[in-house]
């Protein structure tokens, strides 16, 4: 049984949107309990001011927009071309990790910020990302055979 193509992409972009929030949601909450030490009112403080920056803030909005419209490429490809879920999912992350890390070198160069941890920051990366693109593709792919 195969879905439309519309559909398909409708699937793919939601099923990748909800990996990614949930994750992100769940890494914040994560980095805000480590943050606040005990003190939680500076705890809160110090995390949402670190929130506010200009390379965190847009780091997460072009990680978000990649996967959403790889996701909708993905669902395509899962869905309506019946390719293999876990191929898909790590093609997808590939693709992602590229474009963020791209991103990140590119914003750190333009702007001249020294960032002296890069190896943690790559590996941290594309774990996140692998983990986000597997659990979506996953899903996808159960979403497929429900129908």
């Amino acid at each position: 049984m195969t879905i439309r193509l519309k559909r398909a992409r409708e699937i793919g972009g939601k099923k990748a949107a909800r990996a990614f929030l949930f994750a992100f949601i769940l890494f914040e909450g994560f980095a805000l309990f480590i943050e606040t030490k005990g003190d939680f009112a500076n705890g809160l403080l110090d995390f949402l001011r670190a929130q506010m920056d200009s390379f965190f803030l847009s780091l997460t909005a072009v990680m978000f927009l990649a996967l959403f419209f790889l996701g909708r490429m993905a669902g395509k490809q899962i869905l309506v071309d019946l390719k293999n879920h876990v191929y898909v999912g790590l093609m997808w992350a590939f693709f992602t990790i590229a474009i963020v890390l791209a991103y990140a070198v590119g914003f750190v160069f333009i702007l001249g910020i020294v960032m002296d941890h890069w190896i943690p920051f790559i590996v941290f990366l594309s774990l996140f990302i692998l983990a986000i693109c597997a659990w979506a593709a996953w899903r996808m792919e159960r979403a497929g055979s429900v129908q």
